[in-house]
């Protein structure tokens, strides 16, 4: 398990991520896999400046700090586990773009 603490100017409280360890897709290949430490670091650094919009779209959508902040941690487990396929461009747009999707799985 991961602990991420990532702390926005919006959110009161801080964003616990614990993400599970993930097996190799790949393993005899280092290009493709990120090893577990490397992988949350760059996620981390990554992350980091983008936290702020992702609180206050995930606020708009919510109507509550609470539920933000509960949509948020669902998000960034999921773009962590699929960070691995980033390919590198717009990453708020990336990580807004699973923050929509996970809102809106969520309600279905």
């Amino acid at each position: 398990m991961y602990n991420l603490k990532l702390n926005s100017k919006n959110s009161t409280t801080e964003l616990n991520l614990h993400v599970a360890h993930e097996k190799p897709v790949n393993p005899n290949n280092d290009l493709i896999y990120l090893y577990s430490d490397e992988k949350r670091i760059r996620f981390e650094n990554d992350v980091l400046s983008h936290l702020d919009a992702l609180y206050t779209t995930a606020l708009k959508l919510t109507s509550s700090a609470e539920n933000a902040e509960c949509l948020i941690q669902k998000t960034l487990l999921n773009a962590f586990n699929s960070y691995i396929n980033f390919n590198g461009h717009d990453f708020e747009r990336w990580l807004l773009n699973i923050l929509i999707k996970t809102h809106c799985n969520s309600t279905d």
